[in-house]
């Protein structure tokens, strides 16, 4: 029995930790480069202009464990879409770590994701 309370009290605390996601705001942020793309409780942003030489070397950003998918942003520079909460400019993985939405939200709020099942 005791094994089992020692068990738990671990499994508790690394939940417990997880509920509580550091979140980093991002830093020189000029948001007259960006272009609303969804407004709620959060706002999500797009790059107006996405530089084509950035597009051709980017790598594409998994935001999100998925069962049974894999959903990346395209090959896109850093940061081209931002979540603004709270007053900061955060990432988009930060939303999904803060529970503001999940990889299918942002595909309906028009987030550009490519999708494959996982092999």
């Amino acid at each position: 029995m005791k094994k089992f309370n020692i068990i738990f009290m671990f499994v508790s605390i690394f939940a417990l930790m997880g509920c509580n996601a550091k979140v980093e705001p991002l830093d020189g942020i000029e948001i007259s480069n960006y272009e609303l793309i969804y407004e709620d409780e959060f706002e999500i942003y797009i790059l107006k202009e996405i530089p084509d030489m950035q597009i051709s070397t980017g790598m594409g950003t998994v935001i999100e464990e998925l069962e049974n998918e894999i959903c990346f942003l395209g090959n896109t520079p850093t940061n081209t879409y931002i979540v603004k909460y709270e007053g900061d400019y955060i990432s988009l993985k930060n939303g999904v770590e803060l529970n503001l939405f999940d990889t299918y939200d942002l595909i309906d709020y028009g987030v550009l994701f490519q999708c494959h099942e996982k092999e």
